[in-house]
């Protein structure tokens, strides 16, 4: 998502940024689908951050939200 972002100009790819930082980019320049956007940020945090876990349905969830984002023009 994050190659995405800069290869469309969208936002540049900055290691230093947390997915907040990212998040707050987002919404400053109304990019969609958003929630797309959102739901990929959120559970990139949870996992790096907690004690959750992968599983299958979450794979598929985040997978459908990239699609959506990698369909957009």
């Amino acid at each position: 998502m994050l190659k995405l972002l800069d290869e469309r100009r969208i936002v540049p790819t900055q290691l230093s940024l947390t997915d907040e930082e990212y998040r707050r980019s987002l919404l400053k320049i109304s990019v969609a689908p958003l929630n797309s956007y959102e739901l990929l940020l959120s559970i990139h945090q949870r996992l790096c951050f907690s004690q959750a876990e992968a599983d299958r349905a979450l794979f598929e969830e985040c997978e459908q939200a990239y699609q959506k984002i990698k369909n957009q023009s």
